[in-house]
C-alpha cells in the first residue's frame, strides 16, 4: 500500500451501517489514487461490505478532495412475515339480542347464520415472506427470525385453488369456522310461512323461515333455525341455536328445543328447552328448562306464570304479577338431578363390585383349569362369567357417562341466583338447588342466593352513607 503524507480519512457511523471517505490532495511526487488502493485502505478499517467502486472512482476522477463522501453502505435486516389467512366472511356472527336506547330489543340484529354462495372466494392465504439478512459495512450479519407457513384449512363445502392460496365455496349455504376447520352446510329457506302446504321439515343443515311456523308444523334441523315471524303451536327442534325474531304463541302445545341458545321477542304458553342461554323480553305461562341462564332484557323483561328452570340462574326485570298468578323460578341443581346423581353413584359402585367379583371368579377358574387337566378355559361356566363381565362393563361405561353429565350440571349450577332488577310479586316461588320459598309480599331490586341451607334475599340498592 502506498505511503502518503496525508493518508485518506475513514469515518464509520456508530451503527456501522455507513462508511465515509475523505481524500486529501495528492502531494507532489505521489501517484494518483486508484480504486484498488482505496479499497485496500478501507479494508484496513474492516470496511468490506457495500463498498461502491463507482463512487470511489468518481471521487478520484472528479478530484473530490476535502469532502467526506459515503462510499460504503450496509444492508438493514428485514424481518419476514408468517403466513396468514384473510377471511371473506364474518367468523363471529352476533348471536345475542342488543338492547336499544329506548329499552326495546333488536332481534333483527341477531345473526345466527353467515351464508356464502357457490363460487365465492371465502378465504385467501398469504404465504410466509422470508426476511432479509442484514450486514454492516464491516460484514457483520444480523439474521431475521424464522417464519412459518400455516397448514391448509380443513373441512368441507369448498375447494382450494391450484396454488393453495384461494378457498372457494362449492355450494350455497351456511359457513362456520372452528379452529382450522371450515364447514359449509346447505341452508333450507322457506320464503313465506311454514305451514301444512310446505309440510314438515327435517333438514341436515340450517333452516330459515321468512314467515311464521304455523300450527301443526314440525321443523327439525341439525344446524340453527331462524324464524322471521312467529312460532305458533308447532314443534321446532335445532341441533344448535334457534332465533325467533317475533315470538312464540304456543297455545299450550308449542315445543321449542335447541341444543344451543334460544332468542325470541316473547314466549307465550310454550314448552321450551335450551342447552344454552335463553334471551327474551317476556315469558308468559310457559314451561322452560335452560342448561345455562334465562335472561330477560328489554322494555318488559318479564316472567309471569309457568315454571322456569335455569341451571346457571335467572336475570329479569319483573317476576310474577299483581294477581299472584303462580310463577315458579328454580335455579341451580334441581332435586331430581341431585337424587339421580346419588342413585347413579350407587349403581356405579355396585357394578364395579360385581365386575371385581366376576374377574376374581374367572381368575380362580383359570388357576383350577391349569391344575386339573379335565377343566377347559372353554368351559360353559367360564364363558358365562365372561359374558356377564362384558355386559356389566358396558353398563358401567354408560352409568359413568350419565354420572359425568349429572356432575357437570351440578358443577355448573354452583352460585346460581335469581336477579330481579325491578319487582318480584307475591306468590312467586323461588327455588335454589333443593330449597324453595314462596314469597308472601312483593320486593324491589333484589337478588336471591343460597347461603348454607337457606335462600337469602339481598338488596341491589346500595344503602345511603352516613351523613346523607
Amino acid at each position: 500500500m502506498i505511503q502518503r503524507k496525508s493518508p485518506p480519512d475513514i469515518t464509520i457511523t456508530e451503527d456501522h451501517m455507513n462508511a465515509f471517505l475523505l481524500l486529501y490532495p495528492v502531494e507532489e511526487g505521489e501517484p494518483d489514487y486508484t480504486v484498488k488502493e482505496l479499497r485496500d485502505y478501507l479494508a484496513t478499517y474492516s470496511v468490506v461490505y457495500g463498498v461502491d467502486d463507482r463512487v470511489i472512482a468518481a471521487m478520484i476522477t472528479g478530484k473530490k478532495y476535502m469532502e467526506r463522501v459515503c462510499v460504503a453502505r450496509g444492508r438493514p435486516m428485514k424481518e419476514g412475515k408468517d403466513g396468514y389467512f384473510v377471511y371473506n366472511f364474518n367468523k363471529k356472527p352476533n348471536r345475542k339480542p342488543v338492547e336499544k336506547e329506548d329499552g326495546t330489543v333488536d332481534y333483527w340484529g341477531i345473526n345466527l347464520i353467515e351464508t356464502v354462495v357457490r363460487g365465492q372466494a371465502i378465504v385467501e392465504y398469504h404465504p410466509a415472506v422470508q426476511g432479509q439478512t442484514g450486514y454492516t459495512v464491516k460484514g457483520v450479519a444480523s439474521t431475521p427470525s424464522k417464519v412459518k407457513d400455516l397448514p391448509p384449512l380443513k373441512g368441507r363445502g369448498f375447494e382450494r385453488s391450484a396454488d393453495n392460496t384461494t378457498y372457494i365455496a362449492t355450494l350455497d349455504g351456511k359457513i362456520e369456522q372452528e379452529g382450522d376447520h371450515i364447514v359449509i352446510n346447505p341452508v333450507y329457506e322457506v320464503f313465506g310461512n311454514a305451514d301444512m302446504k310446505v309440510g314438515n321439515i327435517n333438514f341436515p343443515g340450517a333452516v330459515i323461515i321468512h314467515g311464521n311456523v304455523c300450527t301443526g308444523t314440525t321443523i327439525k334441523a341439525v344446524e340453527s333455525i331462524t324464524v322471521d315471524g312467529t312460532i305458533e303451536s308447532a314443534h321446532v327442534e335445532s341441533g344448535k341455536d334457534i332465533i325467533v325474531r317475533n315470538g312464540v304463541k304456543g297455545a299450550e302445545n308449542a315445543k321449542i328445543i335447541a341444543k344451543g341458545s334460544i332468542s325470541a321477542k316473547y314466549i307465550e304458553f310454550a314448552n321450551v328447552e335450551a342447552g344454552g342461554d335463553i334471551h327474551a323480553d317476556a315469558i308468559i305461562n310457559s314451561e322452560v328448562y335452560c342448561r345455562e341462564k334465562v335472561i330477560l332484557t328489554g322494555k318488559h323483561g318479564m316472567i309471569t306464570g309457568g315454571k322456569i328452570v335455569a341451571v346457571r340462574g335467572v336475570d329479569a326485570k319483573e317476576i310474577g304479577n299483581n294477581a299472584e298468578n303462580q310463577t315458579m323460578i328454580h335455579v341451580g341443581a334441581q332435586p331430581d338431578v341431585l337424587r339421580q346423581a346419588e342413585a347413579v353413584k350407587r349403581q356405579v359402585r355396585e357394578l364395579q363390585g360385581n365386575i371385581k367379583r366376576i374377574e376374581q371368579g374367572i381368575e380362580n377358574f383359570d388357576k383350577l383349569a391349569d391344575a386339573k387337566k379335565e377343566l377347559s378355559k372353554d368351559d360353559p361356566r367360564r364363558m358365562q362369567l365372561l359374558k356377564i363381565r362384558i355386559r356389566d362393563t358396558a353398563k358401567l361405561a354408560a352409568e359413568k357417562a350419565k354420572l359425568a353429565n349429572l356432575e357437570k350440571i351440578i358443577e355448573e349450577s354452583a352460585g346460581a341466583k335469581v336477579l330481579v332488577l325491578s319487582k318480584v310479586n307475591a306468590g312467586t316461588e323461588i327455588g335454589i338447588d333443593n330449597i324453595r320459598v314462596v314469597l308472601k309480599d312483593y320486593y324491589e331490586h333484589v337478588e336471591f342466593v343460597k347461603r348454607m341451607n337457606k335462600i337469602t334475599m339481598n338488596s341491589l340498592v346500595a344503602a345511603p352513607s352516613k351523613g346523607n
